[in-house]
């Protein structure tokens, strides 16, 4: 993890928190635009669960997940996410979203709120 990055009040009064990795080139390789991780971090939950990871603008060995705190797991993912390790599993998704949107002169893309962080690399 190389930055944590509270964005409070960016959606309806619920923070987000934004956490930036280190990428591997395998991991950059593989990383296609509206993919996601399983996330898992053993002290919070045994069960792991999807988040969406993207590209850091002008970073190009770094990703980033972003979720909003909405339940107990994203809550005290955001308490712990320095201090409990975490591990993550992927990628899956769509390896070709944006060959798919390329194909077309005009594409739409419809997203609100945290609904938007698959988007975030494609556009």
């Amino acid at each position: 993890i190389m930055s944590v990055q509270n964005l409070e009040g960016v959606t309806m009064g619920r923070s987000c928190v934004s956490v930036t990795i280190a990428a591997s080139e395998v991991a950059l390789q593989r990383h296609q635009p509206g993919m996601y991780v399983y996330v898992s971090v053993p002290e919070i939950s045994c069960v792991s669960h999807p988040v969406t990871i993207n590209t850091v603008p002008n970073q190009p060995k770094q990703l980033r997940i972003i979720f909003r705190q909405v339940g107990p797991w994203t809550r005290a993912l955001g308490n712990q996410i320095l201090t409990s390790p975490m591990f993550a599993r992927g990628f899956n998704g769509c390896p070709n979203r944006v060959a798919q949107v390329l194909q077309h002169d005009v594409s739409v893309i419809v997203a609100a709120g945290i609904g938007i962080t698959p988007y975030l690399s494609l556009l």
